[in-house]
């Protein structure tokens, strides 16, 4: 069984590693939100470039639209990279997200060993 001292010393690391990802998920939040609003921005610009008449290219294959019918699955097949970008960001945040309750179930863990250590 860990004695006291290398218990408390593997939650202050887990606690500086919980300041660490904290700032990290601000950032990655604020990424998240300007890669959707680029996405966003771009197939409303894509939908009305099409309805006016302009061809977008998607691996040299013309795209063109001279209804409304599936105006709006065009213009996002045509932004496809800012979807995947969009996406990266997303996952990345979630990640994130999921490394900072995995450092907070650990230092719970360290708590209760700590906890232990001291009632005996």
């Amino acid at each position: 069984m860990p004695d006291m001292q290398n218990i408390a010393q593997t939650m202050t690391k887990i606690i500086d590693e919980l300041g660490v990802r904290r700032k990290q998920i601000e950032q990655l939040g604020v990424d998240r939100a300007k890669t959707e609003a680029k996405y966003d921005k771009h197939t409303t610009i894509t939908m009305a470039e099409l309805e006016h008449g302009a061809t977008c290219m998607i691996s040299e294959t013309d795209i063109t639209s001279k209804t409304a019918t599936g105006l709006k699955e065009k213009a996002k097949g045509i932004c496809w990279e800012y979807k995947q970008e969009m996406m990266i960001a997303e996952s990345a945040y979630k990640a994130c997200i999921t490394n900072i309750d995995c450092l907070k179930a650990q230092l719970n863990a360290m708590q209760s060993l700590y906890k232990g250590q001291i009632e005996t």
